[in-house]
């Protein structure tokens, strides 16, 4: 596996770490990482873990009925606003439209209303 495969994997980890620790505990500087990471997956390292945070939250949203405070303050989020608005911005919907729209299609595939 190559240094942004490498990279890519922590930072979809339960605990993605800073990348520039990560770039001086593998021996490189944080520019030349982001810039490899950059070209191998056409967004910057930072951007790559904020999405991957927001599907994870999307994810627990969709199939668990955490409440959002729960689930926002599990994943490190500031507060629900913030995590609100990271999955809004990554996806185009919010927290409340997946879960209705999770709730839907859990009853619509038990056959019953």
């Amino acid at each position: 596996m190559d240094l942004p495969d490498l990279l890519a994997e922590a930072l979809r980890s339960d605990a993605p770490p800073r990348i520039s620790q990560w770039a001086e505990e593998s021996g490189y500087s944080r520019e030349h990482l982001s810039r490899q990471f950059h070209i191998a997956y056409g967004v910057a390292p930072a951007r790559y873990r904020a999405e991957a945070l927001a599907r994870r939250a999307w994810r627990m949203i969709s199939e668990e009925n955490e409440s959002f405070a729960s689930i926002a303050a599990a994943l490190g989020y500031a507060d629900q606003a913030h995590m609100a608005r990271s999955i809004k911005t990554n996806t185009g919907r919010t927290p409340r439209e997946w879960r209705s729209n999770a709730v839907r299609a859990s009853v619509s595939a038990r056959g019953t209303y």
